[in-house]
């Protein structure tokens, strides 16, 4: 039976919080966290974090299934995050109130929740906000239906939510010691790394749009109008390789984006940090922790997470997973056959650079290509790195992809898909809507974005599937995704039993769908 739950009460001295609950038929009730904890049927709530924070005052190691609403809008939406102004996210339930009842009556019903010293008022309002909640959750789950992505969410999405749920209510366990070092050591590798810059490239001001502003100024081509920090992270990233300012620049930036992450960590009671996590944080469908920014922390900086007591960590990270989703659905036997002989970035350098030591340089340019780089900008990354490093390969790069025929016919045939239907889907992959002409076609430069779509999302979808049968052995315990690894805990007593059983649930799901693939995994140290 479902349930739908709105704000917590507690302006009138209740000794424990209340909150005001609608079942499916109608049914009015007030409920204690007790009450909710104890819950059989599915809850449905547009405040989870929130509620997970009260749940965790009378956690005893089970919880009720809750559904962020947010989560379905995000699907029915299918468009990134950076398609919409800052704060006006269509998946944010109360802008999408805002849309339901008009802005004025959205306004007065948040102003009464949040200030209203009447009891009865305070009710009746809820009651209506629970009457809306309902209304919204049966319109876009017959959306899901209607674009055939019901069963992605309640048999995917809904049933990861619950792990990630379970982790935000138990937390992590952090090294305190190794934290209030490791901050120290950051502020001053933070303060030299902005005299750096401030003295070596004159740039004394790190806000965002005013680096896209001073690069765009030293001739980098960079959008002037995405100012996210993300977004400049990932095109420093890939400058880096051949540019002392955006290394300098992307080190800074790091060191000082940890800094104020690890900061916030030390905040927390005790020794351990609740992550909220982001189930479908991208238009891709990848997990995201929204705070702290645990998966931006640089390799080095992510000592300060230790197991608890009696448990080993284990980190499973898939081999080569998007060329390796590319080559399978291509069907091109060239690139199936390389991907299964020999690692695809490794080849990659020796063919660009004449080494195959320049991997990582290798993997950027190669992801980076395949994702939509201009061939002016492919060229340029690329003589740049043979330039700094002082090589002499004068082999042209795209001569490489073309041996790779299928590739360029399932490309072609999947842009063509794209712009007949105006979205981007797959069986595997959420549906991402693309901008369209006025004859309702999709326009050509949202070509860039196919290949990332197709392979990034079927990539989520695989790791997610893999976390799900992982999940089946109830002592292994999920911590930390990223983008093609989970970062678990297991008994110690029985690490290699463990280990056998992750690597077989990540290799099965990724032969599953890709069964041309010799797939493999890797278990590293998660901060090496």
């Amino acid at each position: 039976m479902l349930l739908f739950i709105t704000h917590r009460i507690d302006h009138f001295g209740f000794k424990d919080p209340l909150f005001l609950g609608l079942r499916d038929e109608g049914e009015q009730l007030l409920l204690t966290v007790n009450e909710i904890l104890t819950y059989k049927g599915e809850i449905i709530t547009y405040e989870l974090s929130s509620v997970l924070d009260q749940l965790r005052l009378f956690y005893k190691g089970e919880l009720p299934n809750l559904t962020d609403i947010s989560q379905i809008i995000k699907i029915n939406t299918g468009r990134a995050k950076k398609s919409f102004p800052k704060n006006q996210l269509p998946w944010n339930f109360w802008i999408r109130l805002k849309s339901e009842i008009g802005e004025e009556k959205a306004s007065s019903i948040f102003k009464i929740i949040r200030y209203s010293n009447d009891e009865s008022e305070i009710y009746s309002t809820l009651e209506v906000l629970g009457e809306i909640l309902k209304t919204i959750y049966y319109n876009s789950t017959k959306i899901l239906k209607e674009s055939n992505q019901s069963s992605r969410f309640f048999e995917v999405e809904n049933k990861i939510q619950q792990i990630l749920n379970k982790r935000q209510i138990e937390g992590i366990c952090l090294d305190l010691e190794k934290s209030n070092e490791l901050i120290k050591k950051l502020e001053s590798s933070k303060d030299h790394l902005i005299n750096k810059l401030r003295y070596t490239h004159k740039i004394t001001d790190l806000n965002y749009k005013s680096l896209r502003l001073q690069l765009i100024e030293r001739d980098y081509h960079i959008s002037s109008k995405d100012y996210s920090y993300f977004n400049l992270i990932s095109f420093l990233k890939s400058a880096r390789i051949s540019s002392q300012l955006c290394d300098d620049l992307y080190n800074a930036l790091r060191a000082k984006a940890d800094f104020e992450s690890l900061s916030q960590y030390i905040s927390e009671k005790g020794n351990l940090i609740y992550p909220i996590y982001d189930c479908i944080g991208t238009v891709t469908s990848r997990i995201l922790i929204v705070n702290p920014y645990i998966q931006q922390l640089k390799k080095e900086n992510r000592k300060i997470f230790i197991p608890k007591e009696n448990y080993t960590l284990l980190y499973c990270d898939y081999n080569q997973f998007e060329p390796g989703i590319l080559a399978s659905f291509s069907k091109d036997k060239e690139m199936i056959e390389l991907y299964n002989s020999e690692d695809i970035y490794e080849n990659f350098s020796n063919y660009i650079f004449g080494t195959r030591i320049l991997r990582k340089e290798a993997k950027t340019i190669f992801l980076s290509y395949l994702y939509g780089m201009s061939d002016n900008n492919f060229v340029a990354s690329i003589e740049n790195i043979i330039k700094s490093k002082g090589l002499n390969n004068e082999i042209s790069a795209q001569e490489f992809f073309s041996k790779f025929k299928e590739l360029e016919v399932f490309k072609t045939k999947e842009n063509e898909k794209m712009i007949e239907s105006g979205f981007i889907e797959s069986e595997t992959t959420l549906i991402r809507y693309v901008r369209i002409t006025n004859k309702g076609k999709g326009k050509q430069s949202e070509k860039r974005f196919v290949l990332s779509q197709l392979i990034q999302g079927t990539a989520s979808y695989i790791l997610k599937n893999a976390i799900l049968d992982t999940m089946q052995d109830k002592e292994i315990e999920f911590l930390i995704p990223m983008h093609d690894a989970v970062l678990f805990q297991v008994p110690s007593i029985n690490i290699k039993e463990k280990m056998l059983f992750i690597e077989k649930c990540f290799v099965d799901n990724f032969i599953k769908i890709c069964p041309e693939i010799r797939a493999s995994v890797d278990f590293n140290d998660f901060d090496k």
